[in-house]
This record gives C-alpha cells, structure tokens and sequence, in this order.
C-alpha cells in the first residue's frame, strides 16, 4: 500500500473511532436526561392530556396520553435494558432512539392539530408553554442531534405555527414568528453543542493516545534503566575479574620489589597501584550507581546533631583545603542546632562527593558550609564555592553520570563525573531536596534541605556510629541486617606485610572459577608464609579437602560456574567442620549481593588488593591471634 494510502487509512480509522466514541457519548447523556426526567415527562404529559381534555375533547385526551406514557416507558425501558447488557450495537441503538424520538415529535404534532381545531382559550397558551420546555428537552433527548432534532421539531413545529396563524389573528401571527425564531435557535444549539461534543470526545482520544505515547515511553525508560543496570552490573563483575587478578600480582610484586630492594620494581609497582586504584574509582562509582538505581541501598534514617557531623567530617576536609590553599569555613546558625532525622552514613556520603566537588574544582578562596534553620520546616545545608562557577545551561547536565564540564581530554585527575550524579540519588533516598545555584565566573551554591526530627520519630538523639563506611564496603547499606563488613588497614598495607609472615603457617583454601586468580592467590599466600591450595568450584575443592588438605580459612568468590560460592563452602564445611570464611565478589546484582549480605559471612569486593585482602585474612585466622590483624566490624 501506498503512503497516501496508508494515511487514507489511518484516517478513515480515526474517523471511525471518534464516531463510536461519539455514538457511546451520546447514548450515556441520553439516558441521564431520560432518568432525570422520567417523572417530570409524566407530570408534562397529564397537564397536555388535561388541556385536551378541556377543550372538549376528552376520549382523545385519554388516547393521547396512553400512546405518550408508553412511547416514555418504552424508551426509558429500552435505554435500562441496553445498560444492564454491557455489550451494544451504538449504531443500530441509536437508529431506534431516532424512532422514538420522531415519534414523540408526531404525538405532540396529533396533540396540537386536535387542539387547534378548537376555538383559542388559556388551554392554547398553556400547551404553547408546554411544547416549549419540551422542545428544550428534545434537544437533549435527540443526543443533540440537528436531523433528530429537525424530525421532532419540523411537524410539530408546524402544528403550533400553523395553528396560532390560523386562529390566533395578530398575536397569534406574532406567536408563530417567535416561535419560528425559538425552534430555529434550538436547531442551532443542537448543532452547537453537537460539535462541542465532537471537539470533547476528540480531546479525550488525543488525550488517550499521547497517555498511551508517555506510558510506552515511560516503560522504553524503564526497560533502558533495567538494561543499564543489568549492563553495569554484568560489564563491572567482567571488569573486576582481571582487575582483581592484577590487584594482587601488584601487591606480590610490590612485596618482591621491597625485600630485593629493587627502584626499578618499586617504580612499575607504585604505577601500576596508581592505575589500579583509578580504575578501582571508577567501578566503585559503577556499583554505587547500580545500588541506588536497584533499589538496593535502604535508608535508615536517625536523629542526629548535623554540628557533630560537620564537626568529624572538617577534620576530613581540612587536609585537603590546606593543600590546595583554600579557606574552608563551617559555620552553623544559633537556630540550628536542632536534630535532623536522616541516615547519618548516607548523609556523610552525600556531603563528601558534594564537598569533595567544592574542593576539587576550586582553584583560589574558600569553600564555605552553613546551616541554618528554615522554621519548623527543616534545616538548608549550603556549600558555596569561589570557583568558576556552572553556566546555567549546564545545571542539570553535571548531574548526568560521567557529565564533566571543561574536561574534554577525560582528565582522570580531575575525577570521574560521577559525584553529582550518586549525590542527587543519595538525596532523593534521604527524602531531601538538591538544588544548585551558579554561573561561571560567580562560584557554586549548593543546598540541601534536611526534615527536623520531631518527637514523633525519636525521643532522644540516637547515638553516633563509630565510623563511616569505606569505599569499599557498599554492603553495609543492604537492606538486610547489618552484616560483617571489612574495612580498609589504616597503615601503610605493603610495608606492614613485609614486616611480617602475616599469614605464617595459615592453611588457606582459595575458591575461584578464574585460573588467573587462583594463581595471584596461591602465590600472594605463598609470599607470606601461608599454604594454599585452589579450586575452579564446589566439587574441586571437595576433592582438595577429600585429598587431606585441612584449610584454616576459605577465601571463595561468590559467583562459580554452576554454584555459588556459598554452595562451595558449605561443602566443604560438611566435611570439615565449621570454617571461618571470607566471600570475595565482583558481582553487582542486586539479588546477588542480598544474597551475599544474608550469608553472615564478611564480605568484600573485587578488586582488591592484595594487602586488604592479606589483612582480612588474618582477621578471620583462628589458629593463632595476630595483632596486626584487621579489625572486622
């Protein structure tokens, strides 16, 4: 088919669509104007019939009001019938309600023609009265139809003309002029709000369609987030593999370049640590990205001083402020000093991708936090800049995923673009509000509007934790119980390892599908004194354990071809007895990682580097207690 015909075709069938829904408007308005005057008809035809009656003509007045009362009935019956059907014929109902108004128009056209025959008495000007009002009712009952209503007004219009310039002489004449003039203004209502009603139904078609339209589009970004979600879950947990393969060479690597006291080492091992942890950036802001959009993270909103908060996080801040020679002032307002009620760790995430921003891309001045009170309403949070400010046609840009301003080259030295965007998402989970402020050359103005506590949420401040997580440890925000979750060494992690045989005598039990990093473990172990063994899976290290290797530790990824890494361990504890383990896992599923999480085991992400990794294995080691081990909390 042709495009002209196809176009012909898409009309003819928006054409017919707007008939329908024409036809099923009219039948609705139709029968709501027969309900409601179901016993104002009645009322009107006895008071006709009593005129009749009057006039001297009383077996006709009785005949007339029986073939009225059961064309009404016979309409108002027909109308409930099609109702209680559910499924009509729009086209043949309204064919029959055409009937039946044309012949309610012939029995007041019978019961003015029998009227006029006689002399004109008050009995004329009533039904004249009377034929009006039903007139206006027949405009609503014709579905506002001008040929319907042409069919019930032309013979009885003729009748009550014809009749007053036959009998009523002058004022008779002057009363067929008006009521000329009334009929045809009916006519022209009926066609007015006829396409009134057209132009109605209409809009609720193109309504339905663009609803239709947003739906579709809504559930296209729906289904685009799903897959971006799915993509970045899936490409980080390919990426960590090799990475956290390579994240424990270096560390191997590092170790050897120290004890051979080799510069060259050193120097490839200190580029190749700097690469990583770049690298490590970026798929740590993946996998907060994937969370927040999976609905992972949850809330867990407290009262908390926001002064103790910005008072833990300047000690924080400041290092960096002094390096880069800025300013940066804290100031908080008398009036607000009053709690918030908000997820301290979320919170503190927030401000520092905020803060860090300010800090990071302000190159002279200061970098100001204030907070002050906003009534009983909640507190506004500001950090203002001296920067070079963000030109209005930007604003929302920054908060895009990998959006820098001025940073075509992708500088990795000044970040990643990914701060604003996990900082918007932190905000909508805290129930807060993020609004920006800026110009270039005029600095940013950032605010966040924080909910008071109110008695109602906690009758007391609740304490402050101890710590904030690290980068690395995202899970202590599952919606599941808090777990296990291993936080970084605070020392310098190669020199202490080459300090000391870490793991000396440690009997390790390494689980991982990849050749690669079963190798980089078996060799890091090695290096620190310990004995490993590895296995691709479940069944393999069932067969390592059944060959009479007895692990202290199981260190397991958590995704093995065909089980889980959990599957493996309960393996081999069903053999062993109970084994402290470790979970190592690149996956950011959320369903994975909840899974994880409920395991009760530590759990920690690729990649690692060998040096955390070296610690968190000492922290769970049962056989001996070491002091340097990592604290686990």
């Amino acid at each position: 088919m042709s495009a002209d015909g196809n176009s012909a075709a898409a009309g003819a069938g928006a054409s017919a669509e707007l008939d329908t829904r024409m036809a099923r408007s009219r039948f609705r308005l139709i029968g709501a104007a027969v309900d409601r005057m179901l016993i104002t008809h009645r009322l009107v035809d006895l008071f006709a019939a009593w005129m009749l009656w009057r006039l001297g003509a009383p077996a006709l007045a009785v005949g007339w009001l029986v073939v009225s009362t059961a064309l009404h009935g016979t309409r108002w019956w027909q109308l409930r019938r099609w109702r209680r059907s559910g499924a009509l014929d729009h086209a043949a109902a309204d064919r029959v309600l055409d009937v039946h108004c044309l012949l309610q128009g012939m029995s007041w056209t019978m019961l003015l023609v029998l009227a006029f025959v006689h002399p004109v008495g008050p009995e004329h000007y009533a039904l004249s009265v009377l034929f009006m009002g039903v007139a206006v009712d027949a405009v609503f009952t014709s579905g506002w139809r001008p040929t319907v209503f042409a069919r019930w007004a032309i013979p009885a219009g003729i009748a009550l003309v014809g009749g007053w310039a036959w009998r009523g002489g002058e004022i008779g004449v002057g009363l067929s002029v008006l009521g000329v003039g009334y009929l045809l203004a009916l006519h022209g209502y009926a066609k007015a709000q006829t396409q009134a009603l057209r132009r109605r139904v209409g809009l609720t078609i193109e309504n339905e369609q663009l609803t239709d339209k947003l739906r579709i589009e809504r559930d296209r970004a729906e289904a685009a987030s799903q897959s971006r979600t799915r993509f970045l879950a899936s490409g980080s947990h390919d990426l960590r593999q090799p990475l956290h393969a390579l994240s424990i060479n270096a560390t191997t690597l590092s170790l050897l370049a120290r004890r051979l006291a080799n510069p060259v080492l050193s120097e490839v091992s200190e580029s190749i640590g700097r690469s990583l942890r770049q690298s490590n950036a970026v798929l740590d802001g993946l996998l907060d990205i994937s969370r927040l959009d999976a609905g992972l993270v949850r809330a867990e909103p407290v009262d908390l001083s926001l002064s103790e908060l910005l008072d833990e996080l300047r000690t924080e801040w400041a290092p960096t402020a002094a390096q880069r020679g800025l300013a940066l002032h804290i100031h908080i307002q008398p009036g607000a000093t009053r709690l918030v009620h908000t997820d301290t760790d979320l919170l503190a995430r927030l401000l520092r991708h905020v803060v860090g921003n300010a800090l990071k891309f302000t190159v002279r001045g200061e970098v100001r936090i204030t907070a002050e009170a906003e009534g009983d309403e909640g507190l506004l949070l500001r950090i203002d800049d001296t920067g070079p400010g963000i030109p209005v046609q930007d604003h929302e840009r920054v908060f895009e995923e990998f959006s820098q301003l001025g940073n075509p080259s992708r500088d990795r030295s000044q970040g990643l673009g990914l701060g604003l965007a996990i900082a918007r998402r932190l905000a909508t989970l805290l129930g807060a509000t993020l609004a920006l402020r800026s110009a270039r050359g005029e600095g940013t103005h950032i605010e966040l509007r924080l909910p008071l506590a109110t008695p109602a949420s906690s009758p007391a401040q609740a304490p402050r934790q101890e710590a904030l997580p690290s980068r690395q440890t995202h899970p202590a925000d599952s919606p599941v119980a808090a777990p296990t979750v291993l936080a970084a060494p605070t020392e310098p992690a190669a020199e202490a390892l080459m300090d000391t045989r870490l793991l000396d005598g440690l009997r390790v039990l390494a689980i991982d599908d990849e050749p690669e990093i079963v190798r980089s473990l078996n060799g890091l172990i090695a290096h620190l004194g310990g004995d490993a063994r590895g296995a691709a899976g479940r069944d393999e290290a069932v067969m390592v354990v059944a060959g009479g290797f007895r692990p202290h530790l199981i260190i397991a990824d958590h995704r093995l071809r065909g089980h889980t890494g959990l599957d493996a361990i309960a393996a081999v504890c069903a053999l062993t007895g109970a084994v402290p383990a470790l979970l190592v896992t690149g996956d950011t599923a959320p369903q994975a990682l909840k899974q994880a999480m409920a395991s009760g085991y530590p759990v920690i992400h690729k990649p690692v580097d060998g040096a955390r990794l070296a610690h968190a294995l000492a922290a769970l080691n049962i056989k001996r207690p070491m002091a340097q081990a990592l604290t686990i909390r």
